[in-house]
C-alpha cells in the first residue's frame, strides 16, 4: 500500500513539474547571431542587401522574409539566397525603397540541422532614430504536437529495440515468449513508420514557403526518407529472423544502429560547432542505451504480466538477465550523458537559468528515480544486491520476481516525455552565454609618418557594415610647405580576391577628413591606403593593415550569476566523462562474466 501511494505522489509531482516547464515559451533552435546592418541601426539609405548570420545551417528554399514599413505594409518581394562559402549565412535582397522612415524585416527560417523554424524581426531607421518601443519582441510558443510526435518516435524505438533484445537475449530459447517479444518489436516498427508520416504532414503544415518536393530534397527530407526505409528494413529483418533466415539477426542489428544514428543526426548533436561527429555518435549511443533499457523493461514487464507470471520456473532467470542489460545501459547513459551535456549546455549559468537546463535537471531526477526503483527490483532477484541494501539501510527485501515494476516503468515513461520536450526546445548554448570579454573589439586607431606628415586613421565601429573613417593629416613643418588638395582612401580586402574600392574623403575640420562607407562589408583583414595630394608635391601614401571585428551579437551577453565558463573546457567535466566511460567498460566486462556464469 505504501509503495502504491509513493509511486502515485512521485508521478504527480514529476508530471506537474514537467507541465510547468512546458507552459513557458520556448525559443527556436537556429539563433540569429548577428546581422548587417545591426538591429536598430540608423542608416543614410536602406541597403539593397541584408546579411544574417545564424548558429546553424539554413534551408534557404524553405525560408521566407518580408520588408514592412512603419504601417505594416509589405513593400515587395524579398529574395533569399545562401552564401556560397557559408551555409550559416543568409543574404536577403530587398526591393528598392528610397523614402525615409522606419522599416522592419520579418524573417522566418528553417534550420537545416534539426528542422525547427525560427522567426524574428529586425528594425532599421533611414535618417530616423529607432526607439526601443519600435522593436517588437518575437516569441516562439511551444509546439505540443511536435512534442507528442517526438514522444511517439522514442516509444517506437523503445518497443523495437526492447522487443528485439528480450527476444534475442532475455527469454531465449523459449519460442512462445520470443514470438510475443518480436510482436512488440513489430509494433515499434509500425509506430515508427506511421509516426514518421504524421511528422512529415505536421512539418508541411508549418511551411510558409516551399513544396513537399523541396522539403524532401532538403536535409530533413533525406533523413526522413532514410528513417522510414530503416523502419521497413527492421520489420523485414524481424520477420526473417523469426523464420530462421541467416540475414534476419544482422539485418535487425544494422537497422537499429542506423536508426539511432539518423535520429541523432536530426537533433541538437548535429548543430554543435566542434566535435560534431563525436557529438552525433554520443547522442546515438544515448538513444540506443535508453531504448534498450526502457524498451526491455517494458517488454519484459508485459510478458511477465501476460504470460510468465510469478510462478514461472524461469522468471527469476529472465529478470536477472534483464538486470545485466540494464546495468550496461545505465553505464552507457552516464558516459554519453556527461558528454552530451557539455555539448548542449554552455555553462553552469546556462544550466541554471534556462528552460533547457531546468528540463535537464528534471530528466536527471527521473533517471535517479528510475534507478532507485530498478535497484529495489534488482534486489528482489539478486541476493547480493539485497544483502547490500540490508547492510546500508537495514531494510529486508523478499526475494522473488520484481515488485516495483510500475513505478520504474512510470519513471521511464516520464524520461521519454522529458526527452521529447528537450529535443523540441533550444539547447542552452548560444552567443548570449559567451562571456562578454570574448567579444571585445580590438582598437582601430593607427598613425604613420610619411615624409613631413603624420597620417592618422580611425575606423568606427570597425565591424562589417557602415563605418566612419576619420583621417587626420598633420604637418610636422611650420609653415606647411603646400596646401592639401584631396585625401582619398583605397580599401582592399586581404582574405578574399575582391576588387579594391577608392573613395574621396570630405573635409570635416582643420587637418581632419571623414569618409562614411559600407565598403567594409566583411570581417577579416583589410588594407587601407590613404593618399594625400598636395599642390606641387608628390603624393604622400600611408598604408594600414588591420582586422575588422565581427558584428555585434544579436543577443547581448548575460551577466555572470554563478559561472559563465564553458563546461566543455572544464577539467572536472572531462574527468567525469572519462570516469563514466571506464565504469561503462567495467560494467560490460562484469556483465559478460555474469552472463557466462548464468548460462553455465
Amino acid at each position: 500500500m505504501l509503495s502504491r501511494w509513493v509511486s502515485r505522489l512521485t508521478a504527480l509531482g514529476l508530471a506537474l513539474g514537467l507541465a510547468a516547464l512546458c507552459a513557458r515559451p520556448a525559443a527556436a533552435h537556429a539563433r540569429l547571431v548577428r546581422s548587417n546592418p545591426a538591429d536598430g541601426a540608423l542608416l543614410a539609405a536602406l541597403p539593397r542587401t541584408i546579411t544574417l548570420w545564424f548558429d546553424e545551417p539554413i534551408a534557404v528554399a524553405l525560408s521566407s522574409a518580408e520588408l514592412l514599413d512603419a504601417t505594416g505594409q509589405n513593400l515587395g518581394a524579398v529574395t533569399l539566397r545562401a552564401d556560397a562559402n557559408d551555409s550559416h549565412v543568409l543574404i536577403l535582397e530587398l526591393p528598392p525603397v528610397s523614402a525615409n522612415g522606419i522599416y522592419s524585416l520579418a524573417w522566418r527560417i528553417l534550420s537545416a540541422v534539426d528542422s525547427h523554424f525560427t522567426k524574428g524581426v529586425l528594425v532599421f531607421g533611414v535618417n530616423q532614430t529607432v526607439a526601443s518601443t519600435m522593436r517588437p519582441q518575437v516569441e516562439t510558443s511551444l509546439a505540443y504536437t511536435e512534442i507528442g510526435l517526438r514522444l511517439l518516435r522514442y516509444l517506437a524505438l523503445s518497443c523495437l529495440v526492447g522487443g528485439f533484445i528480450v527476444a534475442s537475449l532475455i527469454v531465449h530459447p523459449h519460442r512462445a515468449l520470443q514470438l510475443r517479444a518480436r510482436h512488440i518489436a513489430l509494433v515499434g516498427v509500425a509506430l515508427g513508420f506511421v509516426g514518421g508520416l504524421f511528422m512529415l504532414v505536421w512539418q508541411l503544415s508549418q511551411l510558409e514557403r516551399g513544396t513537399i518536393w523541396e522539403l524532401l530534397q532538403a536535409r530533413y527530407g533525406w533523413l526522413w526518407s532514410l528513417q522510414q526505409g530503416l523502419f521497413i528494413a527492421a520489420g523485414l529483418a524481424l520477420v526473417a529472423e523469426a523464420k530462421g533466415l541467416w540475414w534476419g539477426w544482422p539485418g535487425a542489428i544494422t537497422s537499429i544502429l542506423s536508426l539511432a544514428v539518423t535520429q541523432a543526426m536530426n537533433g541538437h548533436a548535429a548543430g554543435v560547432s566542434t566535435l560534431t561527429i563525436w557529438a552525433i555518435l554520443a547522442q546515438a549511443l544515448h538513444i540506443l542505451a535508453a531504448s534498450a533499457w526502457l524498451g526491455s523493461l517494458g517488454a519484459l514487464a508485459f510478458l511477465h504480466w501476460s504470460m510468465i507470471g510469478r510462478q514461472h520456473p524461469y522468471a527469476l532467470l529472465f529478470w536477472r538477465r534483464f538486470g545485466l542489460v540494464a546495468f550496461i545501459c545505465v553505464g552507457v547513459l552516464l558516459a554519453s550523458g556527461v558528454f552530451n551535456t557539455t555539448r548542449q549546455v554552455f555553462s553552469l549559468d546556462a544550466w541554471l537559468l534556462t528552460p533547457y537546463g531546468w528540463a535537464l535537471w528534471l530528466k536527471i531526477g527521473l533517471f535517479l528515480a528510475a534507478g532507485a526503483w530498478g535497484l529495489l527490483n534488482s534486489a528482489a532477484v539478486h541476493a547480493r544486491v539485497a544483502q547490500f541494501i540490508r547492510i546500508v539501510t537495514g531494510f529486508r527485501l523478499i526475494s522473488g520476481p520484481p515488485r516495483w515494476l510500475k513505478p520504474e516503468i512510470l519513471s521511464g515513461g516520464l524520461i521519454l516525455l522529458t526527452t521529447a520536450y528537450l529535443t523540441t526546445i533550444a539547447p542552452a548554448r548560444g552567443p548570449e552565454f559567451v562571456p562578454p570579454e570574448t567579444y571585445e573589439r580590438p582598437p582601430a586607431n593607427f598613425t604613420q609618418p610619411v615624409e613631413d606628415l603624420l597620417i592618422n586613421l580611425v575606423v568606427r565601429p570597425n565591424q562589417p557594415g557602415v563605418n566612419l573613417l576619420s583621417i587626420g593629416v598633420f604637418n610636422t613643418r611650420r609653415p606647411a610647405p603646400a596646401e592639401v588638395i584631396r585625401v582619398q582612401v583605397r580599401l582592399n580586402y586581404l582574405d578574399r580576391d575582391l576588387a579594391p574600392q577608392t573613395m574621396v574623403a570630405e573635409l570635416e575640420s582643420e587637418q581632419r577628413y571623414r569618409l562614411q562607407t559600407s565598403a567594409l562589408s566583411l570581417e577579416g583583414r583589410w588594407q587601407a591606403q590613404v593618399v594625400v595630394r598636395r599642390n606641387g608635391l608628390p603624393d604622400a601614401v600611408a598604408s594600414f593593415e588591420w582586422q575588422v571585428a565581427p558584428l555585434s551579437l544579436s543577443a547581448p551577453p548575460q551577466p555572470m550569476w554563478v559561472s559563465n565558463q564553458a563546461l566543455a573546457s572544464r577539467w572536472e567535466v572531462n574527468l567525469a566523462f572519462v570516469g563514466a566511460l571506464l565504469l561503462t567498460l567495467l560494467a560490460v566486462v562484469m556483465a559478460i562474466w555474469q552472463w557466462s556464469a548464468q548460462n553455465e
